[in-house]
């Protein structure tokens, strides 16, 4: 189990890489086609940082799981609210990485909006339970009171669910 455990966290570190250079290469194609805009930063160098967070991120969240499913041991109650607390920071830099790279994008033009049908009540569902770690550690209870029944939204998904999920980050 303990191999597998680690086998898990190799495969996760490796796509983390990969991840990393196919953002390295989506900004270059789309330094190609920046116009006049004003000073943004190098995507290059953000890129970098972005890719030297994300490994050690991705190393921690397989060790932060690997203790959490007790196979290295039994935890404690204390010790189990201090790796969830681990875990769901690691995963808000996560988030605020991804922003970081959407923003790169933005700036380089080399963002496109891809509007699609969204189910609204449904994507805030998932954002809130996605955060429902954060939210329990500040014991903060949220509750979706919406009509089950709104129609979809012509919208671009990855950018909503961004506004939906800054919108409680900064409401927590």
């Amino acid at each position: 189990r303990n191999r597998l455990h680690r086998e898990l966290q190799e495969s996760r570190d490796r796509l983390a890489t990969v991840q990393n250079e196919i953002d390295a290469i989506k900004l270059q194609a789309g330094d190609a086609n920046q116009n006049g805009h004003s000073y943004a930063p190098d995507p290059e160098v953000l890129l970098g940082l972005v890719q030297e967070f994300r490994t050690p991120m991705t190393s921690i969240t397989g060790y932060v799981d690997l203790l959490l499913s007790e196979s290295s041991g039994i935890l404690g109650q204390m010790q189990r609210k201090f790796l969830q607390r681990v875990l769901t920071n690691v995963q808000r830099l996560s988030i605020m990485l991804e922003d970081l790279v959407s923003m790169t994008r933005l700036d380089s033009g080399t963002m496109h909006m891809k509007p699609a049908s969204v189910d609204v009540v449904r994507l805030i569902d998932d954002v809130i339970a996605k955060s429902s770690t954060q939210f329990r550690e500040k014991n903060l209870v949220v509750n979706l009171d919406m009509n089950y029944e709104m129609p979809p939204v012509e919208t671009d998904k990855d950018a909503l669910r961004q506004i939906i999920n800054q919108l409680l980050n900064n409401a927590s």
